[in-house]
C-alpha cells in the first residue's frame, strides 16, 4: 500500500540566497538584489521581482565597502565587462539608501 507524500503546497519554505561578498547564506527578503536587466543595465531590485539575472548582497555595510568588488559582480551577473566606476558608485549609493531606510524602520519598530 502506498502512502501519501507530503505536498510542498501550503508549506512556508523560506528561500535562501548567498551574499556575493561574505558568502553568508540568508533569507532572500533580508538581502539586497542587484539585477542585470534584459537591456543589460544594472539596478537595485527592491521588491525582488524584476526580470533578469540577479546577485545578492547582505545589508552589512562592510560587504558593500570592502568585500563587494566589480569583478565579483561581473562573475555573478555573467557580465562581459565589469561595471564602470560610475555604475558601481551609483549602485553603492542606492544600496546605502536602502540599508539606511531599513535600519530606520527597524529602530522605529523597536521603540
Amino acid at each position: 500500500m502506498r502512502t501519501r507524500t507530503a505536498s510542498i503546497r501550503g508549506r512556508n519554505l523560506s528561500t535562501m540566497r548567498t551574499c556575493i561578498a561574505c558568502r553568508t547564506p540568508a533569507q532572500k527578503n533580508s538581502l539586497i538584489r542587484i539585477v542585470r536587466t534584459v537591456q543589460g543595465e544594472l539596478d537595485i531590485d527592491n521588491n525582488g521581482k524584476l526580470p533578469g539575472r540577479g546577485a545578492y548582497l547582505c545589508e552589512n555595510v562592510s560587504c558593500w565597502e570592502n568585500g563587494f568588488i566589480p569583478v565579483s559582480l561581473q562573475e555573478s551577473l555573467h557580465l562581459v565587462n565589469p561595471p564602470s566606476k560610475t555604475e558601481f558608485n551609483l549602485l553603492t549609493k542606492k544600496a546605502r539608501d536602502i540599508i539606511l531606510e531599513s535600519l530606520a524602520k527597524k529602530k522605529g519598530q523597536t521603540k
